[in-house]
C-alpha cells in the first residue's frame, strides 16, 4: 500500500499537472488549433511549470532553504510557493493574451490564487496539502472545460474524483498530511478556479 501510494504521489505531482492539463485541453478542446502553436504551447508550459520549477527546487536544496524535495515543513514552503505562484502569474498572463487560449489561462491563475490562500496559510503555520491543490484544481478545470464548450465529458470527470480520492488517501497513507490538509487542499484547489473564473471569464 505504502509503495502504491509513492508511486500515485509521484504521477499526481503537483509540477507535473500544468502540462499534462495542456495537453489534455487540446484533446478535449471542440476547436481546431494549428500544430505549431499546440507544440509552442505545451513546450512553454513544461519549461516554466515542470523545468523551471524543478531547477528552483534543486537550487533551494543546494542553499538549503529546503532539507527536502517533499518540503515537509511548514517553514520551508513560503520561497517555493512565492516562486511558483510567480510562475502561474507569467504563465497566466501570457496565455490570457491569446485570444484562442484565454480559457486554458484559467487554469494558471486558478493556480495562482490557490497558491496565494496556501501561503497566507503558512503566516499561521498551516502546511496545506500542494497535492491535492493540484489535483483538485485539475479536475475543477476540466468540468469547466466541459461545461464551456459543451461537451460531454463525464467518464473522465468521474475518474478525476476517483484519482482525487485516490491521492487523498495517499497522502493520508504516507503521512504526509493531515485529514484537515487534505480537506483544505481540495477546497483551495477548487476555490482558486472559481475564483479565476469569476474574476477572468
Amino acid at each position: 500500500m505504502v509503495r502504491i501510494s509513492r508511486s500515485l504521489s509521484v504521477i499526481l505531482h503537483p509540477i507535473l499537472l500544468p502540462t499534462l492539463a495542456t495537453l489534455l485541453f487540446f484533446i478535449v478542446s471542440p476547436i481546431h488549433y494549428e500544430h505549431p502553436k499546440i507544440y509552442f504551447l505545451v513546450g512553454l508550459v513544461f519549461l516554466m511549470s515542470y523545468v523551471l520549477p524543478l531547477s528552483l527546487l534543486i537550487f533551494f536544496k543546494q542553499i538549503k532553504l529546503i532539507s527536502d524535495f517533499n518540503i515537509s515543513e511548514a517553514r520551508e514552503r513560503k520561497t517555493p510557493i512565492l516562486s511558483f505562484m510567480i510562475i502561474s502569474l507569467l504563465l497566466g498572463s501570457f496565455i490570457y493574451k491569446i485570444p484562442d487560449f484565454k480559457i486554458l489561462s484559467l487554469l494558471f491563475f486558478g493556480c495562482l490564487f490557490a497558491l496565494s490562500m496556501a501561503y497566507l496559510l503558512l503566516l499561521i503555520n498551516f502546511k496545506t496539502s500542494l497535492h491535492l491543490i493540484g489535483i483538485s484544481g485539475f479536475t475543477a478545470f476540466f468540468i469547466l472545460l466541459g461545461l464551456y464548450f459543451n461537451t460531454n465529458n463525464l467518464n473522465f470527470i468521474a475518474l478525476l474524483i476517483f484519482l482525487n480520492g485516490a491521492l487523498a488517501t495517499a497522502r493520508l497513507v504516507l503521512k504526509a498530511h493531515s485529514p484537515l490538509e487534505i480537506i483544505i487542499g481540495i477546497i483551495l484547489g477548487i476555490g482558486g478556479i472559481a475564483l479565476a473564473v469569476l474574476i477572468f471569464l
